[in-house]
C-alpha cells in the first residue's frame, strides 16, 4: 500500500539536499557568465584607455598651433608617458575598493584630463607654455593608467588560471585604441573641420575624453568575483 506519512516524510528529509545541490549549479553557471561579462567589458575599457598612444596624430598640430618646437612637443609627450606610468595608486585604490569604482576614477581623471586640454588648445588659459601642457596630459594619461588597471586586475582575478593569455588580450587591446582614435576622428570630425577651414586639435582633444567617459557604460559590468572553482579572492568587490 502506498504510505503516505513515509513518502511524506522522504521528501521532507532529501528536498534540502537536492534544492542545496541546484543551487550550486546555478552559482556555478552565474559565476561563468559574470566573469565572461567582466572579461568583455574590460576588453571594452581597454579599447578606450590607451588613447595617449594617439598622440602622433595630434602632436603636429600642437607644434603648428600653440608655437612650439619639436623638442618641446617631445618633453610634453614624455611628462605625459610619466603621468601614465605612475599607477602605482590606482594598484592601491584597487585592492581597496575593487575595479568599479577604481575605473570611475579613471575615467573621470582622462575625461577631465582632455577636457581642460581642449580648453589649453582654445586659449582659455591665456597661456600656451609647454610646462601647462605638460601637466595637463600628464593627468589625461594618469586617468588611462586607472582604466589599465580596473581591467587587467579584474581579468587576472577572474581567470587564475589563464592569466598570461587574459592579460595578453588586454594589453592587445590597450595597444589598439590609437586605431579606434583615429577612425573615430576622421569620421566625425575630419570632414567637417576641413569645411569649416579650421583645425581639429582641441575637438581632438575633446573627442577623446568623451571615448574615455563612456567606460561608464562597461564599468557597471567590471566585476572582480571567485572563479569556477569557488576560490574567493582577497579584498575588493566580489561577485555576489
Amino acid at each position: 500500500m502506498f504510505d503516505i506519512k513515509r513518502n511524506v516524510l522522504l521528501v521532507a528529509r532529501y528536498t534540502p539536499f537536492v534544492s542545496a545541490s541546484l543551487c550550486e549549479v546555478n552559482d556555478t553557471k552565474r559565476r561563468m557568465v559574470n566573469r565572461w561579462l567582466s572579461f568583455s567589458a574590460s576588453l571594452f575599457v581597454q579599447l578606450c584607455a590607451g588613447t595617449a598612444y594617439a598622440f602622433s596624430l595630434y602632436s603636429n598640430h600642437l607644434r603648428d598651433t600653440l608655437g612650439w618646437n619639436q623638442k618641446e612637443v617631445e618633453h610634453v609627450g614624455s611628462i605625459g608617458n610619466i603621468g601614465m606610468y605612475l599607477g602605482i595608486f590606482a594598484g592601491i585604490f584597487y585592492d581597496r575598493y575593487g575595479p568599479q569604482t577604481t575605473g570611475v576614477v579613471g575615467a573621470a581623471i582622462s575625461g577631465l584630463g582632455y577636457t581642460l586640454i581642449y580648453l589649453f588648445t582654445t586659449g582659455f588659459f591665456q597661456s600656451t607654455e609647454p610646462w601647462l601642457g605638460a601637466v595637463l596630459f600628464a593627468a589625461a594619461w594618469h586617468g588611462s593608467a586607472w582604466l589599465d588597471t580596473s581591467a587587467i586586475a579584474n581579468v587576472c582575478k577572474n581567470f587564475p588560471e589563464d592569466k598570461g593569455l587574459a592579460l595578453g588580450l588586454m594589453k592587445s587591446f590597450f595597444g589598439l585604441s590609437a586605431s579606434l582614435v583615429a577612425v573615430v576622428n576622421t569620421w566625425l570630425f575630419y570632414q567637417t573641420e576641413d569645411s569649416r577651414g579650421g583645425g581639429h586639435g582641441g575637438q581632438s582633444f575633446c573627442k577623446n575624453g568623451h571615448v574615455v567617459a563612456t567606460n561608464s557604460s562597461a564599468l557597471r559590468a567590471l566585476q572582480r568575483g571567485p572563479d569556477v572553482a569557488g576560490t574567493k579572492p582577497s579584498g575588493g568587490n566580489g561577485v555576489p
